[in-house]
């Protein structure tokens, strides 16, 4: 890629003390012409040139930067390649910068070196990981920092953008060529969101659930491991003769309810809340259909349950949010949740068996 005549870059001199002055005069004259302009681009800042040190690789052998600019950088076999992976860094760093609604620094002016966040990147982190070995396709054991400002387009070396936009279909049958400009947590929320809407929908279609086991990590999340069950054709052969003749009629057609392979766990966490309660099945009273969404997993519009729950606790609805009631129907329990956020739900393939 080459660079226009007028993207000017200074050479130092050997001198430290003549290079620093140089430096200096160098900076303040770009950060005086930035005010004769309106939009500013590679050009109007001051760049510096320079070897990148004996243990370099062939592949970097010179280093271009923006004086008092610590982020941006292009490394090159040659003084121009280096430029050009400047110019290339630059390029992203504004179009992030648009589309974050955030102007570029003016040029000659100090910009402070910030730590990157990385807290959306935090909340997936077994998808972050696959995501970097399948559509990054880096190997397990090498070190891949990635911040909540990382894009596709921070991989260009690897791929293109629309190249590993299709890697993504292809790994997880999501569409983000939508998102620009391609951010790797917006791209893992939207696939996260498409897992759990998936899950939820299989976890409504279920036949029967059995409740596995129900604990909290810490003392704010709850999470439940609940597993699918179906109807088994009956066994052939003659009833037992021990029934009761009042029950034979009753239990002549019985099928055993089974948890086998063909059957998928799933896990519902809250990563807060207020209060829950354990039903046996057969002590549960049924509630009105109108009053919720959902069939084995419920989301109620209003119900007891809420209303003895909202008695009890503090109303800190103003700035926590108001607390909503789900309800997980399994073949003998019955689990009612008061929360004010709602759960995450992941579908995972079992591990046990049970048969009911």
């Amino acid at each position: 890629m080459s660079l226009p005549p007028a993207l000017k870059t200074v050479r130092l001199p050997r001198s430290k003390r003549l290079r620093a002055a140089r430096e200096r005069l160098f900076v303040a004259a770009k950060w005086l012409r930035s005010f004769f302009r309106r939009h500013w681009d590679l050009r109007d800042y001051p760049l510096l040139v320079r070897p990148n040190g004996p243990a370099a690789p062939e592949s970097a052998k010179w280093i271009c930067q923006i004086l008092r600019w610590s982020g941006p950088c292009g490394l090159g076999p040659t003084i121009e390649s280096a430029r050009a992976a400047l110019s290339e860094d630059f390029e992203r760093i504004r179009m992030h910068r648009r589309a974050t609604h955030r102007p570029l620094p003016r040029p000659g002016t100090k910009v402070p070196l910030q730590l990157a966040v990385a807290t959306r990147m935090a909340v997936h982190p077994e998808l972050r990981a696959h995501f970097i070995r399948e559509v990054l396709r880096i190997p397990r054991g090498h070190s891949v920092f990635l911040s909540d400002e990382t894009s596709l387009e921070h991989f260009s070396r690897i791929a293109s953008a629309g190249e590993l936009a299709s890697r993504v279909r292809e790994a997880y049958g999501v569409d983000v060529s939508d998102l620009c400009p391609g951010l790797i947590c917006e791209i893992l929320e939207r696939i996260a969101s498409q897992r759990e809407s998936d899950a939820l929908a299989a976890l409504n279609t279920a036949e029967y659930l059995i409740l596995r086991s129900i604990s909290g990590p810490n003392e704010r999340v709850l999470r439940l491991v609940v597993e699918e069950a179906v109807t088994a054709p009956r066994a052939p052969g003659p009833r037992p003769s021990s029934l009761p003749e009042n029950l034979g009629g009753i239990f002549g057609d019985a099928r055993p309810i089974v948890s086998d392979a063909s059957c998928c766990s799933y896990e519902v966490s809250w990563p807060s809340y207020a209060a829950y309660a354990v039903t046996l099945e057969n002590e549960a009273r049924a509630p009105p259909r109108e009053s919720y969404e959902g069939r084995l997993f419920r989301r109620y519009k209003h119900s007891d349950f809420a209303v003895f729950i909202g008695k009890t606790i503090l109303d800190c609805s103003s700035h926590l949010g108001q607390v909503t009631h789900w309800e997980v129907v399994t073949l003998n329990q019955i689990v009612d949740v008061a929360a004010r956020q709602a759960p995450e739900v992941r579908k995972f393939k079992r591990s046990g068996h049970f048969q009911g």
